[in-house]
C-alpha cells in the first residue's frame, strides 16, 4: 500500500511493515502494545536508496531485513514475491495494531523520549475530544496537562531528588525512567478545556539494548469512580452531620457495649465529652444504669426493637428526667448484629408542660363546674356544648335539656341583633371578646337579666372553634340599678326644686331688702336727729345682717349641690385685702378695737385667680374675729410663702384678742350649722356656716385652712393658696422727697405702730416710732435742735392721758412747730368737736385700716408732689362723668331706690317698668348705659336684651352697655346674663359702690359726685 510518508518522493515507493507485540504491565492484567517499523522501497529501479521510518523496538530489525534484501538485489524477480507476503502480512498486523488500539476504551497515547505524541488512540480521541491527527507529532504537557500540576509534581521530584526539575514533560516520566512503570491519578485538559481525572500508567519503550525509545501512557477515566467515592464521602459526611446534629441524641455502641459513634445532643444531654467516650463502655461511664435498662440493651442484641414515647429516668443523684426512647440493633455488611443503636430525646420540658396542661385542664374543669356564674361552650351555629350548673340554675333547665337548644332559641328579641352583631365581630377579628347586658328567657317564662362576656377560641391555623361564654345573673343589680336611678331621678328633681326654691326666695328676699337697704342708706345721708339715725342706723345693721345670713345660705346651697364654682381672672392681692378690710372697719370702730392690716413684701404683682372668692373667705374669717373680740385688736397678715416658677404661694392669717374657742368646740368647728356653743349662737348672732364655706373654698381654690385658739387668749385663722402670676403691674413712680426726709408716728397699739411704720419706710422716708404721746414735742425740739427736723407727723386718735386732738394743739402752741403738717388717724371715724378739729389744722384724716394708695396719695399731696391730689380719708376720687342711664324695673321700691341712688352719684334717669318699654325708649332717645332688671312682666330683661343685640329695635344703639339687675345671686345667673349680651351684673340690695364698680367695668366715667 502507499504510504502517505513518502509522497514527498520523486520516486514511487512501498511500505512494509513489521509488528512486534510487547507487553506493557497495567494494574494487575497485561495489555498488548504494538510498535511498527515501515519501510519504503523503490521497487522500480533496479538500484535505489532505501529510505527508512521507523519507530519502536523493531525498528533495528527491519533495518537488518533491509540490508539483506538490498544484498540480495540480484535475487530481485526471486524475493519480490517475499516481500509482496511480507508487506501483507504487515498490513494485516497494522490493521489488527489500530483494532486493538481503537477498540480499546483506554486512553492510550505514546510518545517518544522528549514528549512529542507518537500513538493517540479512539479511546483517548473519545475522553479528551480530540482527533489523533490534531495531537500526532504535539508534545504532551503543553496540550494535555494542567501546568500548575506540573508545577506541583515538579516540586515533589524536586524535594525527594535534592535536584531542581522544571516542570516540563520529563515530571511525568521520572518514575518511569527509573522504575520502568509509574501509576498515578492525573486531570487531563480536554479540548474544551475541562478537566477529566483518570488513572494513568506511564511505561517506557525500550529497544533490543534495552535503550528508552519512547514512553506509552495508558490512562482509565475514573470520573465514575471519582463521583462514587465523592458521593460516598458526601453521604458519610451527612450521615456524619446527622448523627452530631440530630435533635435526639444518637449513640452507636457494639455488642460490648462500646461508643462507636455519637451526638452532640448525645454529649451534651449526658453532659459527656466527645474524647471521654468513643471505645468507652457505656456502663463504665454509667456505673448506676438500672437493671431495666441493661435487660432492655440485651433484648436489643438479640434483634429486638424497643422504644419509649415517655419514661422517667431517675439517676443517682436526684436528677429525674424524662425520656423519649427507641433502641434497636445494627447490623454489618455480613448482616450480623454489630451492636445496637440508641435515640433518647431529653422531653423533661414538654414532659412539665403536658402536665401542667393537665394540671390547668383540671383547674379549668374545676372552675368550669364550679364556677359562681354561669359557664358555656357554644359552638359555632350557637348551640350549647357544654354549660356548668350555675347556668343550668339560672335558665331553669337541666344539662342534657339545656344542650339540645341555642343561645338563639332563649335571648330577648329585642337583645339578639346586638349579640348577633358581637359574634360576628368575634369571627371577623375586630374584636377579641364582648361584654353586653342582655336578656335570657327562663323556662318557666319569666325574663333574667344577665351579664354576658364572650371570647373566641380558635385552632392553632386561626379558625374558629367554638366560643367560650361567662354569664353573670344580675336581674337583682339591674333592679337595685333601676331603683337607684328611680332615686337619683327622683334626687335631682328634689335639687332642682331646692335650687329653684332658693332662686326665688333669693329674688323674693332681695327684692324688699334692696328697698330697705337702700333706703336706709339714703335716709342716713338725710339731716337726722339724734334718735332717728340711732334707728336708721338700726335698720342698716339688720338689714346688713339678714342679707349675710341669706349669702351665707345661698352658698352653701351651691356648695352642696355642688354648683359652685371658682371662676379665676386678674385681681390685686393687695386692694382685694384693704377692701375686704374697709367693709369691716366700721364694726371694728364701733366696737373700738383696732383692725390692723399688715401686708407683707413681695405680694405686690396681679394674680390669676378667684378675687371674689378670696375677699369673701378673709371676710368671713375676719369678720367673725371682729365679732367675737369685745377689745384689743384684729390683725390680718399677708405674706409671700414662696414663688417658683410664676406661681406664688402666699399666706393669709387673721388673728383676734378675741374669747378663743374651747378645746371640745374646735373639733366641729368646721361643720355646718355649727358655732362655739348655743350661747354663742344667742350672744353673737349668725348661721354657722361661714366657717363651713370658709374650708370648701378654700379647698376648691387648691389650699388649706388651719386654726389655733386658747379660750380667752384669742384665736388665729390661716389659709394659704398658690396662684398663678400675672405680667407685672408697673410700679408706682417713686416718691422724689428729699433723702432722709424724716416722719414721727405716735400711736399707743403696738402693732399698729409695726405696721405703720413698715407703710412708711418702705416709700423711702425714714419713720421715728413713739409709744407715748407725752414724748412727741420733746422728740420733735430734739430732732429740730441736731438740724434733722421733722417734715410730717402722725398720730393716732384714742390715746391714753393725751389723745390725737390734744397733742395736735399742743404741737400747735408751740412757736417752732405750729406750721408742721399733722395727720391723723382714727378707728372710728369721728374725731371730737369741729370747732377743735379747725384749730388743730390736720392736713389729713386717715381712716384705719389706712391703704397703702390712700397713704402714698396724702404724702404726695401733704410733701408737695406735683401731679397728685388730696385724697380724702375715705370715698372716692371726685369723676366728672354725667351718664344717662335707662332703668328698666318693675318694683316701685326698687325704681325710687336706684333713681335716688344714680342721683346722688350724679347721674340722670329715666325709669320703665317692664321689658316692652324699655325696647320703646332706647329706641326713642340716646342711653350711656340701661339697668336691666331680669324679671319683668310682659318681656323680661333676658329677651329684652338679646332683640337689642339682635338689631331688632329701630333707632337703639346695639353696642349699648346694658347692666343687669338681678335678686338671683348663682352662678348661673351670672352666666345666663352675659349669655343674653348683657355687659355686667349687680346682684339686689344694690349699693353705690356695687353700681359704681360696674360703670367702671363697662368703661363709663361714673364719678360720685355730690355726696
Amino acid at each position: 500500500m502507499r504510504d502517505s510518508t513518502f509522497m514527498g518522493s520523486p520516486y514511487s515507493h512501498q511500505r512494509v511493515t513489521d509488528m512486534i507485540a510487547l507487553l506493557v504491565t497495567m494494574g494487575g492484567g497485561v495489555v498488548f502494545s504494538i510498535a511498527t517499523v515501515s519501510m519504503a522501497v523503490a521497487m522500480e529501479q533496479p538500484a535505489g536508496v532505501l529510505l527508512l521510518a521507523g519507530s519502536g523496538l523493531s525498528a533495528l530489525l527491519f533495518m537488518v531485513a533491509l540490508f539483506v534484501v538490498l544484498r540480495s538485489w540480484k535475487a530481485h524477480e526471486k524475493t519480490r514475491d517475499h516481500l509482496l507476503a511480507a508487506q501483507n502480512h504487515l498490513e494485516i498486523a497494522d490493521q489488527r495494531q489500530r483494532a486493538m488500539l481503537d477498540g480499546n476504551k483506554f486512553c492510550i497515547i505514546g510518545t517518544d523520549t522528549q514528549g512529542l505524541i507518537t500513538v493517540f488512540n479512539t479511546g483517548a480521541e473519545h475522553v479528551l475530544g480530540y482527533r489523533r491527527d490534531e495531537l500526532i507529532g504535539k508534545q504532551t504537557p503543553a496540550v494535555l496537562h494542567v501546568q500548575a500540576d506540573l508545577a506541583r509534581r515538579a516540586q515533589e521530584i524536586s524535594e525527594e531528588t535534592g535536584q531542581k526539575m522544571e516542570p516540563g514533560f520529563e515530571v511525568l516520566v521520572r518514575r518511569a525512567r527509573l522504575n520502568g512503570v509509574e501509576e498515578r491519578e492525573v486531570n487531563y485538559v480536554r479540548k474544551d478545556g475541562s478537566l477529566v481525572p483518570v488513572l494513568l500508567s506511564v511505561t517506557t519503550l525500550r529497544d533490543e539494548r534495552g535503550e528508552i525509545t519512547g514512553f506509552m501512557g495508558v490512562g482509565r477515566d475514573i470520573s465514575e469512580r471519582r463521583k462514587a467515592e465523592r458521593a460516598q464521602r458526601e453521604s458519610e459526611e451527612r450521615a456524619r452531620m446527622l448523627a452530631e446534629h440530630a435533635p435526639a441524641a444518637v449513640a452507636m455502641f457494639d455488642r460490648e457495649m462500646r461508643y462507636v459513634v455519637v451526638s452532640r445532643r448525645w454529649l451534651v444531654d449526658y453532659h459527656l465529652e466527645a474524647t471521654d467516650v468513643i471505645g468507652r463502655s457505656h456502663y463504665e461511664i454509667f456505673p448506676d444504669m438500672p437493671e431495666r435498662w441493661k435487660a432492655i440493651h440485651q433484648r436489643c442484641m438479640a434483634g429486638a426493637v424497643e422504644r419509649a414515647d415517655a419514661d422517667l429516668f431517675e439517676h443517682a443523684d436526684g436528677w429525674k428526667q424524662w425520656l423519649r426512647w427507641e433502641v434497636r440493633p445494627w447490623h454489618t455488611v455480613e448482616g450480623e448484629i454489630g451492636g445496637i443503636v440508641m435515640f433518647t430525646q431529653d422531653i423533661t420540658g414538654q414532659q412539665e408542660t403536658v402536665d401542667a396542661l393537665g394540671a390547668s385542664e383540671e383547674r379549668f374543669r374545676n372552675a368550669f363546674e364550679f364556677a359562681g356564674i354561669g359557664m358555656a361552650i357554644v359552638g359555632l351555629d350557637g348551640r350549647w356544648i357544654r354549660v356548668n350548673g350555675m347556668l343550668c340554675g339560672m335558665l331553669g333547665y337541666a344539662e342534657k335539656d339545656l344542650l339540645k337548644t341555642s343561645f338563639q332559641v332563649l335571648t330577648h328579641p329585642d337583645d339578639i341583633h346586638i349579640d348577633l352583631e358581637n359574634v360576628r365581630a368575634l369571627l371577623t377579628g375586630e374584636s377579641r371578646f364582648f361584654q353586653m347586658e342582655k336578656r335570657y328567657f327562663h323556662r318557666d317564662g319569666h325574663v333574667v337579666w344577665a351579664r354576658l362576656t364572650a371570647s373566641l377560641v380558635r385552632d392553632a391555623a386561626g379558625a374558629p372553634l367554638h366560643f367560650v361564654s361567662q354569664v353573670e345573673d344580675i336581674s337583682e343589680h339591674r333592679r337595685l340599678t333601676e331603683n337607684l336611678a328611680r332615686a337619683r331621678d327622683q334626687a335631682l328633681e328634689a335639687s332642682r326644686l331646692k335650687s329653684e326654691f332658693l332662686a326665688n326666695m333669693s329674688h323674693e328676699i332681695r327684692t324688699p331688702m334692696n328697698g330697705i337697704i337702700g333706703m336706709a342708706g339714703l335716709l342716713m345721708d338725710t339731716d337726722l336727729t339724734v334718735e332717728q339715725r340711732e334707728m336708721g342706723s338700726l335698720i342698716q345693721h339688720s338689714s346688713e345682717s339678714l342679707l349675710g345670713i341669706i349669702n351665707d345660705i345661698l352658698d352653701f346651697s351651691k356648695i352642696e349641690a355642688g354648683k359652685l364654682r371658682i371662676n379665676p381672672a386678674e385681681f390685686d392681692l393687695r386692694e382685694a385685702v384693704e377692701e375686704s378690710l374697709a367693709l369691716l372697719a366700721p364694726r371694728a370702730h364701733e366696737k373700738r378695737i383696732e383692725l390692723i392690716s399688715d401686708y407683707g413684701e413681695g405680694l405686690d404683682t396681679p394674680l390669676i385667680g378667684d378675687g371674689g372668692r378670696f375677699r369673701q373667705v378673709l371676710l368671713n374669717l375676719a369678720g367673725n374675729a371682729v365679732k367675737f373680740t369685745g377689745k384689743g385688736e384684729v390683725v390680718v397678715r399677708m405674706r409671700k410663702v414662696q414663688e417658683v416658677a410664676g406661681k406664688v404661694s402666699f399666706r393669709c392669717t387673721v388673728s383676734d384678742t378675741g374669747i378663743g374657742i374651747a378645746p371640745d368646740a374646735q373639733e366641729r368647728l368646721f361643720q355646718p350649722f355649727t358655732q362655739a356653743d348655743g350661747t354663742t349662737t344667742r350672744r353673737y348672732g349668725g348661721t354657722g356656716l361661714g366657717l363651713a364655706i370658709s374650708r370648701q373654698l378654700v379647698g376648691l381654690m387648691g389650699g388649706r385652712i388651719e386654726f389655733e385658739s386658747e379660750p380667752g387668749q384669742g384665736s388665729k385663722f390661716w389659709f394659704e393658696l398658690t396662684m398663678d402670676q400675672h405680667a407685672a403691674m408697673h410700679p408706682p413712680a417713686p416718691l422724689a422727697l428729699p433723702e432722709g426726709t424724716r416722719l414721727v408716728v405716735v400711736d399707743d397699739n403696738d402693732t399698729n405702730r409695726k405696721v405703720f411704720a413698715g407703710q412708711l419706710a418702705s416709700l423711702g422716708v425714714v419713720v421715728d416710732v413713739l409709744d407715748d404721746p407725752h414724748k412727741v414735742v420733746p422728740h420733735l425740739e430734739a430732732l429740730l435742735a441736731a438740724g434733722t427736723p421733722c417734715r410730717l407727723a402722725v398720730m393716732d386718735w384714742h390715746m391714753p392721758g393725751l389723745d390725737g386732738l390734744e397733742l395736735a394743739l399742743k404741737i400747735r402752741a408751740h412757736a417752732q412747730l405750729v406750721n408742721l403738717p399733722l395727720v391723723m388717724l382714727s378707728s372710728t371715724g369721728q374725731v371730737g368737736d369741729p370747732r377743735q378739729l379747725a384749730k388743730a389744722r390736720f392736713a389729713a384724716l386717715l381712716a384705719k385700716p389706712v391703704r397703702a394708695g390712700q397713704l402714698r396719695r396724702c404724702l404726695l399731696s401733704i410733701l408737695g408732689r406735683p401731679g397728685s391730689a388730696a385724697g380724702g380719708a375715705d370715698g372716692f376720687e371726685e369723676g366728672a362723668g354725667h351718664l344717662h342711664v335707662l332703668m328698666a324695673e318693675d318694683n316701685r321700691t326698687n325704681q325710687i331706690v336706684a333713681r335716688r341712688m344714680l342721683e346722688k352719684m350724679g347721674h340722670t334717669v329715666d325709669v320703665v317698668a317692664d321689658g316692652r318699654q324699655a325696647l320703646d325708649q332706647v329706641g326713642l332717645r340716646k342711653y350711656d348705659c340701661v339697668l336691666m332688671d331680669c324679671q319683668m312682666p310682659e318681656i323680661d330683661g333676658f329677651e329684652a336684651t338679646r332683640r337689642i343685640r339682635a338689631g331688632e329695635v329701630p333707632g337703639a344703639n346695639r353696642r349699648i352697655p346694658i347692666i343687669a339687675l338681678t335678686a338671683y345671686a348663682m352662678a348661673e345667673d351670672r352666666l345666663r346674663c352675659l349669655q343674653a349680651g348683657m355687659n355686667d351684673h349687680v346682684i339686689k340690695p344694690v349699693r353705690i359702690e356695687d353700681l359704681h364698680q360696674a360703670f367702671l367695668r363697662c368703661g363709663l366715667s361714673a364719678g360720685l359726685g355730690g355726696a
